[in-house]
């Protein structure tokens, strides 16, 4: 009996190989985080702000700021939630395409503030070598780097008025009509705005309602050309103004150009005054404008050390002074002092904390920058923090 069984199992082996089809052996299937790519949330901006990938990659944001922010795809078809400070998100793209996404508390979509471009690029064949071509005529050097045309901006302030300049350079070998737009300041009025630098060249600019200034050029720039200034002057509020820029061009391609967000902080004052004031928080610390002042935890109050610079120093302008301070109503004179940063600037401090603004407040009363990251707490008239 067991050697009829044996008989049959042979048989049945001896059958599936025969007539059983082959099953081709396919390869591997790529994973999608084969490939991945970094980008940077600092400085209220996206770095880089625009990336070109291969179908399969991942993207991995890092957020390197204080404050939280999101990676939110233009067409909601993505969106990351609030990112805290240290935290990450990440994403892999399979589909080529073109992906626009902005930050929900700092952006908008379509290249408004704190916002990126995502370009999946499908392989391509390669293409085939070109026929010589005599040498052209010796010309200004014109760089294939991307983005092909370049933004830049800059700002110089004079008491309360703040003029930012901007400058449209084409790098690439094809013209490019624009629509070039910036920030309003939170809070500010419009002075003055122009094209230009002489009078036949002015060309006025545009509010478009939504806070953004702006000025058409249909005529184009053209390859290795530099077009501008662009110049606007507004009247702030506050201790710092931040602004920024974008060009969007009317051939939708490239989708756009944008600047991180730049902050002007006021000179140092003479003889900084420190003083309280009534807030949503209590009586805390404010300057002589009424401009809520803060403390960061990360600091040493002794002995009194600054720990704020780079990054930090443009979100949270220190209060400098280039004298004594002064002691305004409700504060103690005993507990104000002075340190020297880095860079040799005098700060003012507090019971032994350096103090500092937040750039998003705008007006006296505004306590934006509380509890941000859990480190940065508004100070009462006792020098201890309200946390």
């Amino acid at each position: 009996m067991v050697r009829l069984f044996g008989r049959f199992l042979v048989l049945v082996v001896t059958l599936l190989v025969t007539f059983l089809p082959v099953i081709p052996a396919y390869p591997a299937i790529p994973t999608a985080g084969a490939q991945q790519i970094t980008v940077d949330m600092r400085n209220i901006s996206f770095s880089p702000r625009m990336i070109t990938i291969s179908p399969g990659t991942t993207v991995v944001w890092v957020n390197q700021d204080p404050v939280a922010h999101t990676v939110t795809a233009d067409d909601g078809s993505f969106d990351s939630g609030l990112i805290q400070p240290g935290g990450m998100y990440q994403r892999t793209f399979n589909q080529p395409g073109t992906y626009p996404y902005y930050c929900r508390p700092h952006g908008g979509p379509g290249g408004q503030g704190m916002s990126g471009v995502i370009v999946v690029q499908a392989p391509q064949a390669p293409a085939p070598a070109p026929a010589p071509t005599p040498a052209p005529p010796a010309a200004a050097p014109i760089t294939p780097d991307w983005p092909p045309v370049m933004l830049e901006m800059r700002a110089t302030r004079t008491g309360n008025q703040v003029t930012f300049v901007m400058l449209v350079r084409n790098r690439s070998t094809r013209t490019y009509s624009y629509e070039l737009k910036a920030r309003m300041p939170s809070g500010s009025r419009l002075l003055f705005c122009q094209y230009g630098t002489h009078r036949t060249d002015w060309r006025q600019c545009g509010l478009d309602g939504q806070g953004n200034i702006g000025w058409n050029n249909p005529g184009g720039i053209r390859p290795g050309a530099v077009v501008g200034p662009y110049t606007f002057t507004v009247e702030v509020p506050g201790a710092s103004a931040s602004s920024y820029a974008w060009v969007n061009f009317y051939n939708n391609s490239p989708a756009g150009e944008w600047t991180s967000a730049l902050v002007i902080s006021p000179a140092p004052a003479a003889a900084a005054t420190v003083r309280t004031a009534s807030t949503g928080l209590g009586t805390v610390l404010v300057d002589d404008q009424g401009l809520t002042l803060y403390m960061f935890a990360r600091d040493s109050r002794q002995p009194p050390t600054s720990n704020c610079y780079g990054t930090c120093a443009i979100n949270w302008p220190p209060l400098l002074t280039t004298d004594r301070p002064i002691a305004g109503p409700g504060v103690r004179s005993e507990l104000l002092g002075v340190i020297t940063r880095a860079d040799g600037t005098q700060q003012v401090t507090y019971n032994g904390w350096p103090l500092y603004y937040w750039f998003q407040d705008a007006q006296p009363g505004d306590t934006r920058g509380q509890n941000v990251g859990g480190v940065w707490f508004v100070l009462r008239p006792d020098g201890t923090p309200v946390r």
